[in-house]
């Protein structure tokens, strides 16, 4: 690897991160705002512009991350924001229902243009070390603009009306081009595709063959989706668990706060434990994430109490780990991957993660039916915990 990119590019790119991250989150909230207290959607509309918003990405991801292994990521992810300001704007203006939902569409669609021109990207300019800072950074500004975009959003949209924070994701496009015009003059020679994709695989083979033929992230893969699937099963049935235990609306969005306030702990720790815990630490937060969904739900289940105070404190552990697991496969995919195919691998990965999230729900409240919000808990995080330790049985086998 050359020499470091300047350190202006790097904060450009790491500025169009947070930018990307602001509009994602404050467009997602303002969207279903928009729907359902200005234009009086009903609930049939709302649900079809939810599943415009998150289908693109599972069906189409994997073609358009293909498409961003060929051509310049400059371009991919200048178009992406492109689409993502006609879209705000095409929302604003659309008057008719179905205009709105092509609208609602075309943001997801930008979305998934954004993240794997995003990896490009960080795969050609960035060195491991710089890598591993990246990732930490990017966590605790998606973390931190989980939190505060949607409240900045419901905020201008109480004051000046849902369509002025569509405004404004507009206006941040601006910002967000200007640093890639910095990153195209300061690091061109980094971002020429010095090796040409290969073109006899199908979409999707690229990532069976680094499954196949790469052992750790083989783990690493396995370790997100399985920590994935858990949260898929039980997370919409928290808000019912939380009341089960007679606990207050209040508490819902205390327990999201303390999940996002986990995973920004676990940005801020994931160098030190990475370099301690190596190859371990995958299965090593996988299943502390499973131990934080386990313990709270075999309580329930048993009819024991379980205080306010004690479940914020496994959904910080929740948070944390579910954060490490992230960032422990975020790295291994930029650092094992081919630079060639990094964007359909990550893309492919992504519609993997969205797959299991649209199924998920659907087991688990089959589950609940059958065994309680407390059990389909116990059963998922056991699930975690035993797959992890029968991984790292395996591998201790295989040494």
């Amino acid at each position: 690897m050359s020499d470091p990119i300047p350190a202006g590019a790097v904060r450009a790119l790491l500025v169009t991160r947070c930018i990307s991250s602001i509009i994602l989150w404050m467009d997602f909230t303002l969207v279903f705002s928009i729907l359902a207290f200005t234009r009086g959607a009903s609930t049939a509309t709302i649900g079809l512009a939810a599943s415009l918003y998150g289908f693109s990405s599972l069906f189409l991801g994997p073609w358009i991350g293909a498409l961003a292994d060929r051509v310049p990521p400059i371009t991919a992810l200048s178009s992406s924001y492109l689409l993502r300001a006609i879209a705000s704007l095409g929302i604003i203006f659309s008057t008719k229902p179905a205009a709105m939902l092509a609208m609602v569409f075309l943001q997801g669609v930008s979305n998934i243009c954004a993240m794997p021109a995003e990896q490009v990207l960080v795969k050609r300019l960035l060195q491991r070390g710089q890598m591993i800072s990246n990732i930490q950074i990017v966590t605790v500004i998606d973390q931190s603009a989980k939190i505060g975009a949607p409240i900045l959003g419901g905020l201008i949209a109480q004051r000046f009306g849902a369509s002025a924070g569509f405004w404004l994701s507009a206006w941040l496009v601006v910002p967000a081009l200007a640093c890639l015009e910095l990153l195209r003059r300061t690091a061109a020679d980094r971002m020429r595709l010095r090796n040409p994709p290969p073109r006899c695989l199908a979409v999707g083979g690229q990532i069976w063959q680094l499954l196949r033929n790469d052992g750790m992230y083989r783990l690493a893969f396995t370790a997100m989706l399985t920590q994935t699937a858990v949260l898929a099963l039980y997370d919409p049935l928290l808000a019912l668990f939380l009341r089960g235990l007679g606990c207050g609306p209040a508490v819902f969005g205390q327990i999201v706060s303390a999940t996002a306030l986990g995973g920004i702990g676990g940005a801020i720790i994931f160098k030190s434990v990475s370099d301690r815990a190596g190859r371990r630490l995958a299965l090593l937060s996988l299943a502390g994430f499973g131990a934080s969904v386990l313990i709270p739900g075999l309580l329930a289940w048993l009819g024991a109490s379980v205080s306010t105070i004690g479940l914020l404190g496994f959904w910080i552990i929740n948070g944390c780990c579910y954060g490490i697991t992230a960032m422990y496969f975020g790295v291994t995919q930029q650092l094992r991957c081919p630079a060639e195919t990094i964007g359909a691998v990550a893309s492919t990965a992504r519609s993997a993660q969205l797959a299991v999230l649209v199924a998920g729900p659907l087991l688990g409240a089959a589950l609940a039916s059958l065994l309680g919000i407390g059990g389909v808990l116990t059963l998922a995080g056991a699930a975690a915990i035993a797959l992890a330790l029968g991984a790292s049985w395996a591998r201790l086998w295989n040494a």
